[in-house]
């Protein structure tokens, strides 16, 4: 369920700074993986989060994109130890 909630709320803050700009954010997408410490007790140890953005963003557009995603209030709650990778494509 983390890991939803992570990709969720990356999309919507993503969404919201593209509608205030007044862009098509259209067809983004965002895949997260969870890897789970190996040893008890078991706790999440990394989230990747592989994010696509349509073709028609330019790279002015992306830059905002990639700042806006770390006031995704799920990503700062997170405890610390938790690594968060973002890949974007």
């Amino acid at each position: 369920m983390i890991a939803t909630a992570l990709g969720t709320c990356v999309l919507t803050i993503m969404g919201i700074a593209a509608k205030r700009q007044g862009w098509e954010l259209g067809e983004a997408t965002a895949v997260v993986e969870k890897t789970m410490t190996s040893q008890a007790p078991r706790q999440i140890q990394n989230l990747k989060v592989v994010i696509s953005l349509p073709r028609n963003i330019t790279e002015a557009q992306r830059r905002v994109l990639k700042h806006v995603v770390n006031d995704c209030p799920v990503k700062r709650n997170l405890d610390p130890s938790i690594t968060i990778d973002l890949v974007w494509s």
